[in-house]
C-alpha cells in the first residue's frame, strides 16, 4: 500500500539497554526545514523515565 502523504514515526521499545531501563521513546522527523532549505532528517531519543517523572 502506497502513502499518499510522507509520515513522521513514533516508536517505543522497553528495555533495550541498562541505560533506559524503563523504555526509550524514538521520534523522527519526516521532514526537516530550515527556512525553505531542507535539510537532513533527525531524531529524538526520550527516555520514559523522564516521560513519567514529567507525567506525575
Amino acid at each position: 500500500m502506497a502513502l499518499k502523504r510522507p509520515m513522521d514515526w513514533i516508536s517505543f521499545g522497553d528495555s533495550l539497554s541498562p541505560l533506559y531501563p524503563r523504555g526509550l521513546l524514538v521520534v523522527q522527523d519526516g521532514f526537516n526545514y530550515e527556512g525553505p532549505e531542507m535539510v537532513p532528517q533527525n531524531f529524538k531519543l526520550i527516555s520514559a523515565q523522564k516521560m513519567v517523572d514529567v507525567l506525575k
